[in-house]
């Protein structure tokens, strides 16, 4: 990642609000007295950097950094989850992987009787829980999105599908909310939440039924 703009006088400030001097302000973050009195004076560095005086301050790291790039930094990870979205609508499960990292986690709320339910790790096993999860459905509306929020790790996304049972041709609306955590650019954990008690009637139903 690019070298980013530290905020120097935001820095200094929140330093001396702490009572740390530069010295003691640099072995919070694992950093050298010269690192800090360049961060001070507002010169380029890591993000990595950045974000370790920010922890060290108690302070999210855009409090430390102009916004125009914090929103450089946020806006891809939020385009490549909401990219995911629409590729699970796809059924492109390759693509998704392609964004993920070999650790991935990957937790899906719900009840035992759901085969997806659960926990999974690792690309294979996520492989294995979009078969078993997509196998059964078909989108009858591309997903909506209803808000996004993003940070410089973390993507949240709240929405809703409309959905077709293919084996019973039951439809019904599911409405969700996303965690994505990112690692260097690729997601390397996402929790799913969704109306578990409309989409267990939906597939458990014996005839087509509408519960959207």
């Amino acid at each position: 990642m690019k070298s980013i703009t530290a905020l120097g006088g935001r820095i200094a400030s929140l330093r001396k609000t702490c009572n740390f001097t530069q010295a003691e302000l640099g072995a919070r973050s694992g950093y050298s007295v010269r690192t800090i009195r360049k961060a001070e004076a507002s010169k380029p560095m890591s993000f990595s950097t950045l974000r370790d005086i920010a922890i060290s301050l108690d302070v999210h790291l855009e409090e430390l950094m102009p916004s125009e790039e914090y929103l450089q930094i946020v806006k891809p990870n939020s385009e490549i989850a909401e990219q995911v979205i629409s590729w699970v609508a796809d059924k492109d499960v390759d693509n998704i992987l392609n964004q993920m990292t070999d650790d991935i986690s990957l937790f899906y709320l719900g009840p035992e009787k759901l085969a997806h339910a659960g926990t999974f790790v690792g690309k294979q096993d996520v492989r294995t829980f979009f078969k078993s999860s997509l196998d059964d459905i078909d989108w009858i509306e591309r997903p909506v999105i209803e808000s996004c929020v993003a940070t410089h790790s973390n993507v949240v996304i709240h929405g809703y599908d409309v959905l077709h049972v293919v084996s019973n041709g039951s439809k019904f609306k599911a409405n969700w909310c996303i965690f994505f955590n990112f690692r260097d650019d690729l997601i390397c954990e996402i929790r799913h939440y969704s109306d578990q008690t409309t989409i267990v009637r939906a597939l458990e139903s014996d005839r087509p039924e509408d519960f959207s």
